[in-house]
């Protein structure tokens, strides 16, 4: 069973990492944004696809579609509704899962 969720590091606003952006106007630091696969039962993580604070997260987790196995379980949270499936062949043979919030509470509906 696999996860995929991103993340954002701060980094120093050097000249050479400028091009990854700003995640607010007002901050005095780049910022790098990073979706990772990993392992939900190790958070072994077994690919990253990262870059520019610009793009979203669902444009570096279409990058890391081939890489979970096949017949695998991979878990999505919710921001990755919009992840265009139809676009990513690779992953017909693989079995997907997100998990949204069916309200409030604590339960989750399975889609």
């Amino acid at each position: 069973m696999l996860s995929v969720d991103g993340t954002q590091f701060k980094t120093q606003d050097t000249p050479s990492n400028r091009h990854f952006g700003y995640a607010q106007s007002t901050t005095n630091f780049t910022s790098v944004l990073a979706v990772t696969l990993m392992s939900t039962r190790t958070h072994l993580i077994s690919d990253a696809a990262y870059g520019p604070i610009t793009q979203s997260e669902i444009h570096y987790a279409q990058q890391l579609v081939g890489s979970a196995p096949e017949h695998s379980l991979t878990l999505f949270d919710r921001g990755f509704f919009r992840l265009n499936y139809s676009r990513a062949g690779k992953m017909l043979a693989k079995i997907i899962i997100g998990l949204r919030p069916f309200n409030n509470n604590a339960y989750f509906a399975i889609s």
